[in-house]
């Protein structure tokens, strides 16, 4: 019994370990998307405005987005919207992902676009099909990242989970590290 604490233990040291390695890095590895991708948030973390911004409320507000902006985004626009919010890397920080989803619902304007939409099972599986047929390119940390974030997404958010079906955990099966085992 021991034994089994001290390697649970040493697993969520681990885990904070990966976390804190994430959240320092993450900023700066989202700031390097490819010069064309506009983002719909007016500052982001690496921006000088970020600290000045101070309490996380505050941030959050800054992240607000137009409701007109966001309808106006196509379906990937709007999936590069969520993938860019700065506090979706709170999913992998959190005990519990459907808590965590459910924090980005209600604090992300992107993600509760992205849920109006009716199609919005079928827009995240069709972001994962498309990264999923694009074998060529070497998988970096950052494409890493956001097969992780859309697959807790998609596993963790209570209407899309249950529409989920044998052949959309097939499409999951192999895109992502969180779902290899499944």
């Amino acid at each position: 019994m021991r034994k089994r604490k001290i390697i649970l233990s040493a697993g969520v040291l681990l885990i904070l370990v990966a976390a804190g390695i994430l959240l320092y890095r993450l900023p700066a590895m989202r700031r390097t998307d490819a010069p064309e991708s506009k983002s719909v948030y007016k500052v982001l973390p690496g921006d000088p405005e970020w600290e000045q911004l101070g309490s996380v409320e505050d941030k959050i507000r800054a992240c607000s987005v137009d409701e007109d902006i966001l309808r106006s985004l196509t379906d990937e626009e709007l999936v590069q919207a969520v993938l860019d919010y700065p506090f979706l890397i709170d999913l992998f920080a959190a005990d519990d992902s459907e808590v965590a989803v459910q924090s980005l619902r209600r604090n992300s304007d992107a993600f509760q676009e992205l849920l109006f939409r009716e199609n919005a099972k079928e827009i995240l599986l069709e972001w994962v099909r498309t990264r999923k047929a694009d074998s060529e390119r070497p998988i970096s940390a950052k494409d890493e990242i956001q097969r992780d974030e859309v697959t807790i997404l998609l596993m963790y958010t209570d209407e899309l989970k249950q529409a989920l079906t044998e052949e959309d955990m097939q499409t999951l099966s192999g895109f992502s590290s969180l779902v290899a085992g499944r």
